[in-house]
């Protein structure tokens, strides 16, 4: 019952959002950016997953990953994506001890302009700051819903997908949310989730997040994958995440125009 109201929670929170905040940036509200402060948040942990046919077939594990330097990866391709546009720096850190988000209730405003109120050393040089927050995505197929966190791998039953499908099948995943905040203000101007990236789609369930399919014959022992694979597994999600940042900046209208 709780994951069944939290799933509810999830869906209402996404029909709000859809209606409410504005993902592409009127090219006026632009105008007057010329620093942006980045900030990404990701805890160094990345998920994994295996949803099967039945809500109760599922498994979940976390590693660190700290050896990735995932936040600084993502720092520099979002300098590469938008550097020739704007003058790229670091914008702190969210302080998560004064983090009051409700993820049930919050729209995509509150969460951005809460998590930017949380930053402690900001860059006074900065005329924007764009973040960069994991979340919580839901996906309903067939007979399980699956949420999907962060960062991860996952590993998908596929058995009732297509006759002709292979029993399973890995992916990653990753699952966040870019605010552009005005750093004066503190006011959202825009806000985008991950996109997909082109193809990334398969046998694979849709998820509603990017993601990248790796393999249908690795073990189906999901910790011991990580550590025999760790090397392929960082590479794809860093392609994976390269490719998504750029897709959604450009269709934030944060690319510069040829």
């Amino acid at each position: 019952m709780i994951r069944f109201t939290r799933l509810l929670a999830l869906a209402a929170t996404a029909i709000l959002v859809a209606g409410c905040i504005t993902t592409r940036v009127p090219p006026e509200k632009l105008e007057g950016i010329k620093t942006v402060a980045v900030v990404t948040d990701f805890d160094d942990e990345i998920h994994q997953f295996f949803y099967g046919l039945l809500a109760f077939d599922t498994e979940h594990f976390t590693a660190n990953v700290s050896d990735w330097n995932t936040n600084d990866y993502v720092f520099t391709k979002l300098g590469e994506h938008l550097g020739t546009r704007y003058r790229i720096v670091r914008g702190g850190k969210i302080d998560r001890s004064a983090y009051q988000i409700n993820k049930w209730t919050d729209n995509a405003a509150d969460r951005g302009e809460k998590s930017f109120a949380t930053i402690r050393d900001k860059n006074p040089e900065a005329d924007a700051y764009l973040l960069f927050i994991p979340d919580t995505k839901v996906n309903i197929a067939a007979t399980v819903s699956w949420p999907v966190d962060s960062l991860g791998l996952m590993r998908a039953s596929l058995a009732m997908r297509m006759p002709w499908a292979k029993y399973h099948q890995y992916a990653v995943y990753a699952a966040y949310d870019l605010f552009l905040i005005d750093a004066r203000s503190g006011k959202l101007i825009a806000f985008r989730s991950g996109e997909r990236i082109q193809g990334s789609g398969g046998s694979m369930y849709e998820l509603p997040t990017a993601y990248i399919e790796i393999s249908d014959d690795w073990p189906k022992d999901l910790p011991s994958v990580l550590a025999s694979h760790r090397p392929e597994v960082e590479k794809r999600m860093k392609d994976l995440l390269d490719r998504s940042l750029r897709q959604t900046v450009q269709d934030m209208g944060l690319l510069a125009q040829p």
